[in-house]
């Protein structure tokens, strides 16, 4: 079966009374936990269900309470308030009667998305994804396989990091149609691109304890760039910076010309590793 062929069952949801029912499958999984962009994702799928048929994602702002598992979830909704044109809602996803993840989003129609901006034409000037070469994070986790990476301005090997620092700049795309098909599901595939590399960055980059580091909440806010028929390719920009036990990083995600998506997240950053000179 092809990555295509299952990420719609992946995020498939399912009501069940006042709540919706999913399933973390094992493909997002890595030692032993989901990723993190997934429960994200799952979860403002499961708040647009609060919203009206043609609305839209405005911002997301998740909080990570605990590392969810494979297996059953559910998203039920705490709050939900609509007007005429927005509806505000916070939801929480359980796995045995536990909160692992609280999602509070702003939904809006179409047009009351706020205009882009666009980047300065020094900054564009990359070329293309076809000039940049493939990178060797395609294959750390299994969930990679879900992606598509052209390195811009990434470490040729993980070791590399401590010299690269952290920033990153790279092209990417996921390889399933199913992340281009409406706009929330391109929203969703936002919050899988933006959180595989944001606590990634500033970790690997600072060369600090991975098991001791972990991401803390995700805030995502989107422009009007987001309504364009999406590009294959996106442009994701992160930079992360630390001083002290709390880091912080930032992202965009750029469509062409214009900043479709940006980014922050707070990272509890562990100690450094052994052996860091």
């Amino acid at each position: 079966m092809t990555i295509g062929a299952r990420l719609s069952e992946h995020f498939a949801l399912c009501q069940r009374g006042d709540h919706f029912a999913g399933v973390a499958p094992e493909f997002w999984a890595f030692r032993g936990r989901m990723f993190g962009g997934f429960t994200a994702a799952a979860a403002l799928l499961g708040a647009a269900r609060c919203a009206p048929d043609d609305a839209v994602a405005l911002t997301a702002t998740v909080s990570y309470l605990s590392a969810a598992e494979v297996g059953p979830y559910r998203v039920e909704a705490t709050d939900v308030r609509t007007g005429r044109s927005s509806t505000a809602a916070n939801v929480r996803l359980l796995q045995d009667e536990e909160t692992r993840v609280t999602l509070s989003a702003w939904f809006v129609r179409p047009d009351l998305l706020p205009p882009t901006r666009c980047l300065p034409d020094d900054v564009l000037d990359v070329g293309s994804p076809d000039d940049c070469p493939a990178t060797w994070r395609d294959k750390k986790n299994p969930f990679d396989r879900a992606y598509q990476r052209r390195a811009m301005h990434y470490p040729a090997a993980r070791s590399d990091y401590p010299r690269h620092g952290p920033d990153i700049e790279l092209w990417i795309r996921l390889v399933d149609p199913w992340s281009r098909a409406s706009t929330l599901q391109r929203q969703a595939a936002d919050l899988l691109m933006v959180d595989a590399h944001m606590a990634e960055t500033l970790v690997d980059g600072l060369q600090v304890d991975p098991l001791r580091s972990f991401s803390v909440d995700l805030a995502v806010r989107w422009s009007n760039a987001i309504l364009n028929d999406a590009a294959d390719w996106r442009r994701l920009r992160v930079h992360g910076e630390a001083d002290g036990r709390i880091g912080l990083t930032s992202a965009q995600l750029l469509d062409g010309q214009q900043v479709a998506a940006e980014a922050t997240q707070h990272v509890a950053v562990g100690p450094p590793r052994d052996g860091r000179q």
